[in-house]
């Protein structure tokens, strides 16, 4: 389903638990033919979940950094949704400067031959298009500190 279950939420511990809980998300939300290009780069079945993991981190800490919460674990849980709708968009760049670039590996650096260990773009190379504004509107805006004088 498209709605994770906002008890399993509540006693979530990390970021991590609650981003594993998303995957299935994104896995949905994408195209036959993306998850086709994801499984040319490995066949690996958890290669999928790893590849869709690595861009939830990547959009969960863009906007914990467009943000700034005070409580990280409560922010994620609550704003999912336009997490998982920004990885979606981070992965979908991804694959497009995957397939346009000449080596076909835009957001992976490298592979070992087992295909066992994979190196992927920094968060900062992938997010550096930065959140869509329609993605924004529906985050917290960042607290603005108030000086004292």
């Amino acid at each position: 389903s498209l709605i994770i279950d906002t008890d399993s939420l509540e006693f979530a511990e990390s970021v991590e638990e609650i981003l594993e809980e998303c995957i299935p998300i994104v896995n949905y939300m994408l195209t036959q033919a993306e998850i086709e290009q994801i499984k040319k780069i490995n066949e690996d079945v958890n290669f999928i979940n790893d590849y869709i993991q690595f861009f939830l981190v990547s959009s969960t800490k863009s906007c914990i950094e467009y943000s700034k919460p005070e409580d990280s674990l409560t922010y994620v849980a609550i704003n999912y949704p336009a997490i998982v709708e920004l990885s979606v968009l981070y992965l979908r760049d991804s694959l497009t400067s995957r397939s346009i670039s000449e080596n076909g590996n835009g957001s992976i650096k490298s592979i070992s031959s087992s295909g066992r260990s994979v190196t992927f773009m920094s968060a900062y190379e992938i997010g550096a298009s930065g959140i869509p504004e329609s993605i924004k509107s529906r985050l917290p805006k960042p607290k603005a500190k108030v000086r004292v004088w």
